[in-house]
């Protein structure tokens, strides 16, 4: 554990880390949030995951990268039922769950006789995480719903990683995400398949 909290005291690798969950945070609100009804099972042919299915596995694909850091700790299951809802809010507490770890928290597992490192985890889970948070945004195009387009440079992405750190209507106040930098942009935008449990963690 460090001695101190908060970005100041991330190394270069943790900092990377936690842009990239933001980034991914700030890509897949763009792509869920606001969806027509028919999205979240919309069928884009044989072989494909329906919107509900990949947010779902998305939100298993980081509870598995959390327990790098706690391998003590069981991998909780998704919630029941199909409501597109609670798979969101899953998915939610699982980026958020997993921002608590990544600035204070050492990395427990080893892959191959050999530590995991940071380049592994963004090269992995992190990256796919990503990937599917793209094809959430091609399926709201083929559901007839586009997300507007914008200049990705320019957004703060740490937005939404601060929004989903906030407790929802009637649940207890949580820890907040305090790592996340003050943004320097402006607020440009509005806002289970499978299960592996391998650290190999397949996307």
């Amino acid at each position: 554990m460090h001695d101190c909290t908060g970005m100041d005291a991330m190394d270069a690798k943790r900092e990377m880390l936690m842009h990239t969950l933001a980034t991914l945070a700030y890509r897949t609100a763009k792509a869920v949030e606001r969806a027509p009804a028919r999205y979240p099972d919309y069928d884009a042919g044989e072989g494909t995951r329906t919107p509900i299915q990949i947010v779902r596995h998305m939100a298993d694909l980081l509870r598995q990268t959390r327990s790098l850091f706690v391998p003590g700790e069981p991998i909780p299951d998704p919630p029941a039922g199909n409501r597109w809802q609670d798979a969101v809010d899953d998915l939610r507490d699982a980026v958020h769950t997993l921002a608590r770890e990544l600035p204070e928290s050492e990395v427990r597992v080893r892959m191959d006789g050999v530590e995991v490192t940071p380049e592994q985890i963004l090269q992995g889970p992190l990256s796919d995480a990503i990937t599917h948070a793209g094809q959430l945004a091609y399926l709201r195009r083929l559901a007839g719903s586009p997300i507007p387009s914008e200049n990705f440079m320019r957004a703060d992405v740490h937005r939404v990683l601060r929004e989903w750190a906030a407790p929802r209507p009637g649940e207890p106040v949580a820890a907040a995400v305090e790592h996340a930098p003050p943004s320097h942009a402006a607020d440009s935008a509005e806002a289970p398949v499978v299960h592996p449990r391998s650290p190999e963690m397949v996307g």
